[in-house]
């Protein structure tokens, strides 16, 4: 199916003209549409466009961006137990909130691998946690956003609920990857 495209003329203040030619120039897009096309595929995933004078709303959830290191600081007073009952809660919230705003395909009936790895692309695009792969039983997140093994652990197995079977076994520990054995799936 080819998609329709419509042609029209955009006009910009002199500072977001600017502000794009910089983005453009830095490697961000290779031309205006282009970038227009990347921001407009960013909302539609992240609802960026809902942030309003530090109030910014992901479908009915209140979000609050915190960096990375505050994220870390915060798990690393946890003892290693807490941060794994703590991932498992807040990973299993986040299935349910992801339930919401990325649903199964109308009809489809994909088994619990395919939803696994469904559920994990959506992670990846609207969450910016990390990328995940899975290999046969093994699950890879690349540039996790905290490497804090046990707390990912608990977060997944919260997430991915009911379509695994068992305790995640956690294989490698590095701040640019975390790797996990899945016992099976449903």
């Amino acid at each position: 199916m080819v998609e329709k495209k419509i042609k029209t003329t955009l006009y910009l203040s002199e500072e977001h003209y600017k502000h794009a030619m910089k983005l453009i120039k830095s490697g961000v897009a290779k031309d205006l549409r282009s970038l227009i096309e990347k921001l407009l595929d960013l909302d539609k995933y992240t609802g960026i466009t809902g942030w309003s004078e530090g109030i910014f709303y992901y479908g009915p959830r209140r979000i609050g961006i915190i960096t990375q290191e505050t994220f870390s600081g915060i798990l690393q007073s946890l003892e290693p137990e807490k941060k794994y009952r703590v991932g498992r809660d807040v990973g299993y919230k986040s299935r349910i909130t992801m339930s919401f705003l990325a649903p199964p395909p109308e009809g489809a009936a994909l088994n619990s691998k395919d939803e696994a790895l469904r559920l994990l692309l959506e992670l990846s695009r609207r969450s910016g946690w990390g990328n995940f792969r899975i290999h046969g039983n093994i699950l890879i997140m690349f540039n996790p956003l905290v490497a804090e093994a046990e707390f990912i652990r608990g977060y997944l197995e919260g997430y991915l609920n009911g379509l695994i079977d068992g305790e995640l076994e956690v294989i490698e520990v590095y701040a640019s990857r975390l790797t996990y054995r899945i016992p099976h799936f449903k």
